[in-house]
């Protein structure tokens, strides 16, 4: 409501249609609305007409889901565009980019008109020689530079070895506590045959000899199985890890569009 009143149409029309497809309306709301919401509903609606008859819309359809959709250079969202695209009126350069191919169509709109824009990024990619890319790989200062592609066999190896280590561990670990389990056996009947012989134990009497050797065994054999046991779980997770993080295909590419920021995406195929 703000921009409309400063004037900023193409503004007010994008935040007003987003407020119509978060709310709903009046008959059908989407979310909770407080009394009064009628009023308020239909007074947006009267600017969002005034404010469309200022500007045009877009209408922007892809054939691919996942490709960055920009208008004159500047990336307002990624297909597929659930809402329109507000411009001013005129010539603009529509395109849609995805993996290597980028596709461009010029339209014209008039002020309170709508155009549909179609564009085929596949089609392009499969066909005649794709166009470049308006976007050029561009060095960020204190950006990671683009790890190079890692060989199938080193993933495996990796992640065969980190898998063998967590079964080894947990096999350990599952010795370690049937052996903590047979020295808390053997530590209490020591403790039970020093009873019988004295009220307190003392150093060279065998029966306290075999109770304290029992407990040192029952003490580290459970220490070992919990170190065992821990070890199994961060081996597993770093074999998860390393199968997706040593991807064949894994790749950080960092681009900018002209008149952009740059941006970073990261693809981790399988």
């Amino acid at each position: 409501m703000l921009s409309f009143r400063l004037g900023d149409f193409r503004t007010a029309a994008e935040f007003l249609s987003i407020y119509f497809d978060m709310v709903g309306t009046p008959d059908a709301p989407k979310i909770w609305v407080p009394p009064g919401f009628k009023e308020s509903y239909e007074l947006a609606r009267a600017n969002f007409a005034e404010a469309r008859r200022h500007i045009g819309a877009l209408d922007v359809r892809v054939s691919d889901p996942g490709a960055a959709v920009l208008v004159d250079g500047r990336q307002i969202g990624v297909s597929p565009l659930t809402l329109p695209v507000f411009v001013a009126p005129g010539r603009h350069r529509v395109s849609a980019q995805l993996g290597g191919t980028r596709v461009e169509e010029p339209v014209v709109v008039d002020a309170g008109g709508e155009r549909t824009v179609w564009l085929i990024v596949r089609s392009a990619g499969e066909g005649a020689q794709a166009r470049p890319l308006a976007s050029e790989a561009v060095d960020v200062p204190g950006a990671a530079p683009p790890r190079p592609t890692q060989r199938p066999a080193l993933r495996w190896w990796v992640v065969g070895g980190l898998a063998a280590t967590s079964v080894a561990l947990g096999a350990f670990g599952g010795v370690s506590v049937a052996e903590a389990n047979d020295a808390a056996g053997d530590r209490d009947a020591a403790f039970v045959r020093a009873r019988w012989k004295v009220f307190r134990c003392r150093p060279a009497l065998p029966a306290c000899d075999a109770h304290a050797e029992a407990d040192r065994r029952a003490k580290t054999f459970t220490a070992l199985s919990v170190g065992a046991f821990v070890g199994t779980g961060l081996a597993a997770g770093g074999a998860v890890a390393a199968g997706f993080l040593l991807a064949p295909e894994a790749k950080v590419r960092v681009e900018a569009a002209v008149g952009t920021a740059p941006s970073v995406a990261l693809s981790f195929p399988w």
